[in-house]
């Protein structure tokens, strides 16, 4: 196991299978990243995203520029 993202998977991965975890992000990278929001954005704390997201995406829609 490479990092706490991974402990954190887990559980869903396990409750709800392969298949569940697969359905998130896109055709080449399966799942959701989590990202910490801090600094000069407006919503700062923790975002949990679908691969596929963009950066700015996540700065601006999510942590309002």
């Amino acid at each position: 196991i490479n990092n706490v993202e991974t402990f954190y998977n887990l559980p869903g991965i396990v409750l709800n299978g392969p298949e569940w975890f697969a359905s998130v992000g896109t055709e080449k990278s399966k799942g959701t990243k989590v990202f910490a929001l801090s600094g000069r954005v407006a919503r700062t704390g923790l975002a949990e995203v679908a691969y596929g997201t963009t950066v700015r995406q996540v700065i601006f829609d999510i942590g309002g520029g």
